[in-house]
């Protein structure tokens, strides 16, 4: 058996396709908003590239920026307001965080509707325990995808 190549630029096309009829739809402009502490050059090209995708789909986007030397509490309290916040429909923090800082228990703060990287304990297991209301790490959604567009796999259980 001979290795072929799965091309994941045809899915993400026909996936941004789909993200504008459904935002076109509901005529309501997202909002992402990414949690950043520090300055870290690496994060901010990210960034600069997701602004530029969201808003040629649409989406707004924020840049929550925080100091380096941010205390635990401070950054929750910005999680979690930022959570409560109706103007906002997705939630990113962009790590590394700070030393001392502990991810998991920051991560974990944003509410499951608005969690956009599927990585807080509840997304996780929900998603582990099969349900599809719940976002999935982004990496392992596209290769689900990617798999699911090929009619010779079928992904299901493996």
């Amino acid at each position: 058996m001979s290795a072929e190549m799965l091309r994941g630029a045809p899915v993400a096309s026909a996936l941004r396709k789909q993200v504008i009829a459904v935002i076109e739809a509901n005529k309501v402009q997202p909002c992402l908003a990414n949690i950043v502490v520090g300055e870290n050059p690496a994060a901010g090209s990210y960034l600069d590239s997701l602004d530029k995708a969201a808003s040629k789909r649409g989406i707004a986007t924020r840049r929550l920026k925080l100091d380096e030397a941010v205390t635990q509490d401070e950054l929750c309290e910005a999680v979690v307001e930022a959570g409560r916040n109706q103007s906002i429909h997705g939630l990113m923090i962009q790590f590394p965080l700070p030393q001392g800082i502990e991810r998991q228990h920051v991560t974990d703060l944003i509410p499951s509707a608005r969690d956009v990287d599927g990585l807080t304990t509840e997304s996780l297991g929900a998603v582990l325990a099969g349900s599809q209301r719940h976002t999935a790490p982004a990496t392992a959604a596209a290769v689900c995808e990617i798999l699911a567009s090929d009619e010779r796999l079928d992904p299901c259980g493996r």
